[in-house]
């Protein structure tokens, strides 16, 4: 930080487009900042609280004040900048900012810290270039993805598909083991890294790759964009082993119930019961002639209260005799008392299921499941995810979670300790640890590996180097920053880029960022080939028209009025905003070509795949060995080779 002024004329040599102004210096505001002096923004800082603005670094100029003001605003330069991020905690001082904004600059590109999804909305039909976000939301994902604790590394939904990035250990004889990583791509999947012995010997989001072959042991890193979004009752099979666990639990709850009904009420039914049997032989033994049928209908309407239905006439249906008559009317009067007792229990307990019903919550999994420390924002969010994506789940939480909140979720609260045990920590997956306080989690991660030093562990940390300390003393634990995520997404957004969502891959956050092509845009006739290896973006969507295409070739040119999805880092998006294409350093050499349409058939494959002028593509194979004139991507001449290999051309590919 240079300094704390009162007003913000920007120095010399700074232009209005290059700066961002960021009200509220919290963690997310910070590390904001630091992203955006990777950009090379200028950077003012603007909050109402001097202790935190001693605490900042990485601002250019700090403004005190109220950033909800106009005033404050307009001496921190808000006419004339680029984009202000509104990030305080405090929603209500968020949306005043905007519109407060709005009003000194129409045209300035707003991102406001919000969880009001509506109000979000409408927001951005009035305001007009805002976008609201909620670190939260951003974070929640990279939890729910690291719990599943297998080789899925991020997951998201995507024009009705579920796209995943996985990783690979290749085994001895499997698909991959003997071929390049480029030689694995499909219509399915695109492979995006590989690391060998402990290197790495491609790594896309790095812009490197490798012509190596996958042996057994390699890791391999790929997106895989085939799976249909499933119905979360269908989609993973521990359901039906929870059904199951449902109706042993439905039965146990029968019977404790019965065993918790009061003892008078069993009490009464035993003596309505005697009564009536000793009232079966008495009529029987009185009178011979009726049989035991007619005996025990006579004593059961009796019993139930019908003594007028047996004696309202004026002459008994059959002999009886004053003893008999004198039974049959305390029967009747016996009934009323006693079976009222036992009706009045019944309806008790009727009633009181009835108003349970909408409360009760399944039971907790056996095994393989999750278990959610800390059900605020971020834990219901991860529930939620893992209630769709069919994954069992266990929410924990020292005080008592509302009935209404995630129903079909089994919730426990209490004592910590006490509740990891009662959710069958000992059978768990993972947990994941999302409290508020950093100190409180780091406690319940070490308490969990105690239980259950098999499972993964994620938790909620705000230092990074926190979470890198204990990841090295705790295995299989995994510490991830929601701010951390959420700056990285609000970061991009500053630059007028359309942030879907954010996952967190080891070392980097990864952003699905979504771009529109508009005429006069630098991406204008750029294959995907270079938004892949020239920015490290990976495209995983295309749209030209009503068109789409998952996972789409490298070869497409982008037109105006296109929209491509890519998964990039911050690095990536600021490549892209300044224009920084890594240039291609490898040359295709052409050894050899058995015919003329073997030729014309090279030529057309060379002028797709390397987007070069069929002209260059002839030249290159007129004359052997001719070199094609127009560079291309290691990435671009693996596969270049592998085509023509297939047209019995010789090529191969040369650095310089």
């Amino acid at each position: 930080m240079d300094q704390i002024v009162e007003t913000s004329d920007f120095p010399p040599g700074v232009r209005g487009g290059d700066a961002i102004i960021i009200c509220g210096l919290g963690n997310v505001g910070r590390q904001c900042a630091a992203l955006l002096k990777e950009f090379g923004a200028y950077v003012v800082g603007v909050d109402i609280s001097a202790q935190e603005c001693a605490e900042t670094g990485s601002f250019d100029e700090i403004i005190l004040g109220d950033g909800s003001r106009a005033e404050v605003l307009k001496k921190a330069g808000a006419e004339q900048c680029r984009a202000i991020l509104l990030v305080t905690t405090d929603e209500r001082s968020n949306i005043a900012a905007a519109f407060a904004a709005r009003l000194l600059n129409q045209k300035v590109r707003l991102v406001i810290r919000s969880a009001q999804e509506q109000l979000n909305r409408l927001l951005g039909e009035q305001l007009g270039n805002l976008v609201a976000f909620e670190p939260h939301e951003f974070s929640a994902r990279a939890f729910a993805v690291a719990s599943l604790a297998d080789a899925t590394k991020a997951r998201f939904d995507l024009e009705g598909s579920t796209i995943r990035v996985v990783t690979h250990i290749a085994a001895q004889g499997d698909w991959s083991v003997g071929r390049t990583p480029s030689e694995l791509n499909s219509l399915r999947q695109r492979m995006v890294g590989h690391v060998s012995q402990g290197q790495t010997l491609g790594d896309l989001f790095a812009l490197t790759s490798s012509g190596a072959r996958v042996q057994a042991g390699d890791e391999l890193t790929f997106i895989d964009c085939g799976e249909g979004l499933k119905d979360a009752r269908t989609a993973h099979p521990a359901g039906t082993k929870r059904r199951r666990l449902d109706c042993r639990a439905l039965v146990r709850q029968a019977r404790d119930t019965l065993r918790a009904a009061p003892k008078a009420a069993f009490a009464s039914l035993a003596i309505v019961v005697g009564m009536a049997a000793l009232g079966v032989l008495l009529y029987r033994w009185e009178n011979p002639d009726i049989g035991w049928f007619d005996a025990f209908n006579v004593s059961t309407v009796l019993a139930v209260g019908g003594f007028d239905n047996v004696f309202g006439s004026l002459k008994a249906p059959f002999p009886i005799s004053p003893g008999l008559y004198v039974y049959s009317l305390l029967m009747k009067i016996s009934s009323a008392i006693f079976l009222g007792i036992v009706f009045a229990t019944m309806t008790e307990r009727v009633l009181g299921a009835r108003f349970q019903i909408a409360a009760r919550r399944p039971p907790a999994p056996v095994e393989g499941h999750t278990i959610i420390v800390g059900m605020g924002p971020i834990g219901q969010n991860v529930a939620s995810l893992l209630q769709r994506w069919g994954r069992p789940a266990v929410g924990v939480s020292p005080q008592p979670v509302a009935e209404d909140i995630l129903r079909g979720v089994p919730m426990l609260s209490g004592p910590i300790a006490d509740a990891l045990q009662q959710a069958n920590i000992a059978g768990a997956r993972s947990v994941v640890v999302v409290g508020d306080d950093q100190v409180a989690n780091l406690e319940t991660t070490l308490l969990a590996h105690s239980l259950n030093p098999r499972c993964a562990l994620v938790f909620r940390v705000a230092d990074r180097e926190l979470a890198t300390s204990v990841a090295a003393l705790v295995p299989e634990s995994f510490g991830i920053s929601e701010s951390e995520i959420a700056a990285q997404a609000i970061t991009g957004a500053a630059f007028d880029e359309t942030i879907l969502t954010a996952f967190h891959l080891p070392g980097r956050s990864i952003l699905v960022t979504e771009y529109r092509v508009v005429p006069g845009d630098t991406l204008i006739d750029r294959q995907l080939a270079h938004l892949a290896y020239g920015y490290g973006a990976i495209p995983v969507f295309h749209e030209r028209g009503p068109a789409g295409q998952l996972n789409p070739s490298d070869d497409v040119r982008l037109e105006a009025g296109d929209k491509v999805v890519v998964l990039a880092t911050v690095d990536a998006l600021r490549r892209i905003e300044r224009g920084e294409l890594a240039a291609p350093q490898w040359r295709l050499v052409i050894d050899s070509c058995p015919s003329s349409d073997a030729a014309f058939e090279a030529g057309n494959a060379i002028g797709r795949i390397a987007g070069c002028d069929l002209a260059l593509a002839r030249k290159a194979l007129a004359g052997r060995p001719g070199a094609l004139e127009a560079p291309v991507y290691r990435q671009q001449g693996l596969r270049l080779v592998r085509e023509l290999g297939r047209i019995k051309v010789g090529a191969r590919l040369e650095q310089g």
